[in-house]
């Protein structure tokens, strides 16, 4: 996405809206179970690892917020390999919240409910089948941000060299300066934000009636069997798949106050009684074809 022209986008997006049916489009799935989890993580951690965005120190690349149990990790299929990840705010917080808390607090106290795209990767360049793929993701995690949970934001943190592509393309808009992100090893980031509740007339507005991204994201026949198959694919991990993870990141634990523990625990039943058998979770490990 880094390097595709703007040409290159609209020949994508262009692609996806003249498909005849839901079926040819790129097979995303809601990544739910070990192997799922672990192949999207593992891309991402590649991606980042090749940007020069984090060390060689793990395998896969994933945080606090995948026990938020709303969160959506969505996967394109292996030839395809991409991934995005959607997070909604929570006791939790959001993965910008190290970098801009005081700029998303505000939003918080206005009453908007905040949804993050986080991970975005793929292992492809930039052709319009590729492309065509990554622009699938991103419709999946807004679906599932808009209508599925009701967010009125999506945030995003980007390199500053992208910020014109999400202005000019998605009608994002940038919140604050830049920032060094220790996070991926103090690269520049922006925090950008669309707001939902006014993104249709934006698209509109500013985009055109017909312009194939206004008809992707809004008049595409095919959003409501994306949102039927969304809405029967989402479902929180097993509670063995959580603590599996967990036990493979103990800093993860460490990072939880008491009560975001109490708020977890109580939104994966099960999961308390498990974190206290390490042993139990090591052997599972088997089980879970985790590895």
């Amino acid at each position: 996405m880094t390097h595709a022209t703007w040409d290159a986008l609209e020949e994508a997006l262009a692609l996806i809206v003249s498909t005849p049916t839901v079926n040819d489009l790129p097979r995303i799935e809601v990544a739910t179970t070990a192997q799922q989890l672990q192949a999207a993580w593992r891309l991402v951690r590649a991606c980042y690892h090749a940007k020069g965005y984090c060390d060689g120190s793990d395998e896969l690349r994933y945080d606090l917020s995948f026990l938020e149990p709303r969160t959506t990790c969505l996967l394109a299929p292996d030839d395809r390999a991409a991934t995005v990840t959607a997070v909604f705010d929570s006791p939790l917080r959001l993965p910008s919240d190290a970098l801009f808390g005081d700029l998303l607090d505000p939003l918080r106290c206005a009453g908007r409910r905040l949804c993050e795209f986080t991970g975005l990767a793929h292992a492809g360049g930039a052709s319009a089948a590729e492309t065509a793929t990554v622009f699938e993701l991103f419709r999946h995690a807004w679906l599932t941000a808009a209508h599925l949970e009701h967010a009125t934001d999506i945030i995003i943190t980007v390199n500053p060299a992208h910020v014109p592509f999400y202005r000019r393309c998605l009608r994002f808009v940038r919140v604050g300066p830049t920032r060094s992100f220790a996070k991926v090893q103090g690269a520049p980031g922006v925090l950008m934000r669309l707001d939902l509740t006014t993104a249709e007339r934006e698209y509109r507005a500013h985009l055109g009636q017909s312009h194939s991204t206004t008809v992707f994201f809004f008049d595409d026949p095919h959003r409501p069997a994306l949102l039927a198959r969304l809405f029967c694919q989402r479902h929180r991990p097993d509670p063995w798949v959580i603590a599996w993870f967990f036990h493979q990141r103990h800093n993860l634990i460490d990072d939880l106050s008491p009560e975001q523990r109490r708020w977890v625990c109580a939104h994966h039943p099960g999961l308390e009684e498990l974190l206290e058998q390490p042993q139990h979770i090591h052997d599972s490990g088997r089980l879970l074809q985790v590895g």
